[in-house]
């Protein structure tokens, strides 16, 4: 090969490896995003699952469904005025 040819070659070699470099830079990026999304993915279920344990309590502490729906929709009441509050 010529040196001309040769030179281009490791011109094209360093464009790839450049385009490579900034490629594993933007998927590395892309993993941190979607690990923080996991996180609060998995923050969000552990309260899911606590919301779930509170309610299996007290449906246990209430006789009948009317008294439970009754005292889940005043929590539901609770929560909307507690997201109001911090809305604003």
């Amino acid at each position: 090969m010529a040196y001309t040819e040769l030179k281009e070659e490791l011109k094209q070699v360093k464009k790839e490896k450049e385009e490579l470099k900034n490629r594993a830079d933007e998927l590395y990026k892309n993993n941190i995003a979607l690990q923080k999304e996991l996180d609060e993915h998995k923050k969000n279920f552990k309260k899911s699952d606590n919301f779930a344990k509170i309610v299996a309590n007290n449906l246990k502490s209430t006789g009948n469904t009317a008294e439970f729906k009754e005292k889940l929709d005043g929590y539901i009441l609770e929560i909307d005025k507690c997201i109001s509050q911090l809305s604003h």
